[in-house]
């Protein structure tokens, strides 16, 4: 490597500016409205003097890829242009929508998950256009749509003749610029009781589907999924996050559902989780004959590992040597990424900021980790 990280043309303030940028442009998913955000990306790439293609996903759903043209194979940086949504956002502290700036943080919906590291890698992304020849392989930047609902972004990016030559990546996931190697797996299911409706004065006469759930998800909640054997990431969670059933208050409920989202390591699968609860209400039937239930997959994928000694961890290792001086070890986390979609690409996720403010009011990005992710991405193709 000639040239050094502190040379390459990255100026914070840029990144501070697109970042507030591409905040105050919603992109809440659900519904899904990634297009003025794509487009506002797709635009600016243009201006700095880079191929900008929207890929169309879905209808007004766009992901936004560009290159810098060499031969051979290509090392991709990656995010996300979705947001979580803002239920309430009169409690927020700063408009959500805004961009402030206060106490080394800059706040607003996506600001850390993930628009911040977008603004970082785009801003890498451009810098490394000026010294081209320089790298010592292709770079391809791709910004995702559904990344936090259904991944079909990065699922339809797997078509793009720019992502079928990408050979490894980096997604820039907020990680406080810790590099990630293991992300769980996550199965998200539907659990479905039936009853029998009958007047609220006469329950006898009905069979209450709310109770027929209850020792269903309770004995859920007490199976042994697997810890797996992974020493980076905890064994099997779940979460029963959704709940409904019934009509109305005076009315026996006919149906009940609850969505559960479990989380597993390497080493166990969802086929064993989807086992384990069919043993489970064979075994409840039998107990109860009045019990009716029924499993739907709302959608599954497996955990993502890259191995510690693959190229990619090393380049990326090296990288946050140069720029930081040294590199914290690689850690493993319980979400799921675009990772999982990217399949047959090993994948490391690393970018600025504190996890714990995504998802939450007055998200925020610590701005004093965004100059040097954007140098870490502009870095590695560079070795």
């Amino acid at each position: 490597m000639t040239i050094s990280p502190d040379e390459l043309l990255i100026d914070e303030r840029e990144i501070l500016e697109l970042t507030q940028k591409l905040v105050q442009i919603p992109s809440e998913n659900q519904p899904g409205n990634e297009k003025a955000v794509g487009e506002y990306i797709a635009a600016w790439l243009k201006d700095k003097g880079l191929p900008a293609q929207l890929q169309e996903v879905e209808k007004d759903r766009f992901n936004v890829i560009s290159s810098i043209k060499r031969s051979g194979p290509a090392l991709l940086l990656c995010g996300h242009m979705d947001t979580v949504p803002v239920p309430n956002p009169d409690e927020w502290t700063y408009d959500p929508f805004a961009g402030e700036i206060k106490d080394g943080y800059l706040f607003g919906r996506g600001a850390l998950d993930m628009k911040g590291s977008l603004a970082c890698m785009l801003t890498a992304f451009v810098a490394l256009k000026d010294v081209e020849e320089e790298l010592s392989q292709d770079v391809v930047f791709l910004a995702t749509v559904d990344e936090e609902v259904a991944t079909k972004g990065a699922k339809k990016a797997m078509e793009s003749s720019d992502i079928k030559r990408v050979k490894h990546g980096i997604i820039a996931e907020p990680t406080d610029l810790n590099p990630v190697i293991v992300q769980k797996g996550h199965c998200w299911l539907k659990i479905k009781t039936l009853g029998v409706a009958a007047h609220g004065a006469l329950p006898e006469r009905g069979v209450n589907a709310i109770l027929k759930m209850y020792p269903v998800i309770t004995r859920i909640q007490e199976l042994d999924f697997g810890k797996g054997d992974h020493p980076l990431v905890s064994g099997t969670t779940v979460n029963i996050g959704l709940i409904n059933g019934g009509v109305k208050i005076n009315m026996v409920p006919d149906a009940c559902e609850s969505s559960l989202d479990f989380r597993y390591p390497p080493g166990v699968t969802s086929e064993s989780i989807l086992e384990k609860i069919n043993v489970l209400l064979k075994g409840l039937k039998a107990e109860d004959k009045e019990l009716d239930a029924k499993i739907e997959i709302i959608k599954c994928s497996d955990p993502v590992e890259v191995q510690r000694s693959a190229p990619i961890v090393t380049l990326l290792l090296r990288a946050m040597d140069k720029v930081l001086g040294s590199h914290s070890e690689p850690i493993g986390v319980p979400y799921y990424t675009d990772a999982s979609a990217l399949t047959s690409i090993p994948i490391v996720l690393l970018g600025p900021g504190e996890p714990g403010y995504a998802h939450q009011k007055d998200e925020r990005i610590k701005i004093s980790s965004m100059l040097p992710a954007a140098k870490i991405y502009a870095t590695v193709p560079l070795l």
